[in-house]
């Protein structure tokens, strides 16, 4: 008699078409988000199987146990379904898009991936690495920086050999203020080289949503599907879901 655990594993496809057999969907830390989008159907194709009569709490693991599943779409204005929580048709689906209709249009929001800190860099031999300016041009450089700090922690000992260090400026700088937060952000061994440093409360979430059309589905869904930060999501208090 052979080893029935074993033999199921090695009948499992390889790659992300196995994951459930495997059991790897339901591993511990792989906890699910999911975005309603009311208004929106998952246009017709890339179904997964045929609508299926259950509740949306149903199709949450049902989608979220198959790794092929992007979301699901149904008829309907209440995003918990009828009597917020009863049976209807539900259609899964292997890609997401949205086309407006009476329907609500659910995805399947990935956890993030956090990656561990980048080692320090090496020091730089001591040797006289500091700019000189020449006479009448000027006295020194200034390095202007605005934005949100959020990896200094992970950056200030780079900033300072490859850039402070060698430039010896005057920084000067401007950003948003957390709201639990008076005094500003830790600049670690950056605050030798700062002159002036400004931060301030900005509302950015409430002017972006109310300068955007359809602000829940074009910001969420359609800004989102460009790749980078260049969107500054973190900004964004809270910050956008998917933190590309």
């Amino acid at each position: 008699v052979g080893d029935l655990d074993s033999g199921d594993a090695d009948t499992c496809p390889s790659g992300p078409e196995g994951a459930a057999c495997r059991g790897e969907a339901s591993a511990p830390g792989r906890a699910l988000d999911w975005k309603a989008f009311p208004g929106c159907a998952i246009p017709a194709g890339n179904d997964i199987g045929g609508a299926e009569y259950i509740t949306v709490d149903e199709a949450k693991a049902r989608c979220g146990e198959d790794p092929l599943c992007k979301g699901f779409t149904f008829e309907g204005s209440d995003p918990q379904g009828p009597l917020s929580g009863g049976p209807l048709w539900i259609n899964l689906k292997s890609a997401f898009d949205c086309v407006d209709a009476e329907w609500i249009g659910y995805r399947k929001m990935e956890p993030e991936q956090k990656s561990a800190p980048a080692p320090p860099p090496p020091p730089l031999k001591q040797r006289d690495m500091q700019v000189r300016v020449p006479d009448g041009v000027g006295q020194g450089v200034a390095l202007c920086m605005t934005g949100q700090v959020r990896m200094l922690s992970a950056t200030h000992v780079s900033t300072e050999q490859y850039l402070l260090e060698v430039l010896k400026p005057d920084v000067f700088l401007y950003g948003p203020k957390d709201t639990d937060d008076d005094e500003g952000p830790e600049l670690y061994g950056i605050s030798k080289y700062v002159k002036t440093a400004r931060w301030e409360h900005e509302d950015i979430r409430t002017a972006l949503y109310g300068e955007t059309k359809s602000p829940g589905r074009v910001i969420d869904l359609e800004y989102l599907e460009v790749q980078g930060n260049w969107f500054g999501n973190q900004c964004l208090n809270p910050p956008l879901r998917d933190n590309r």
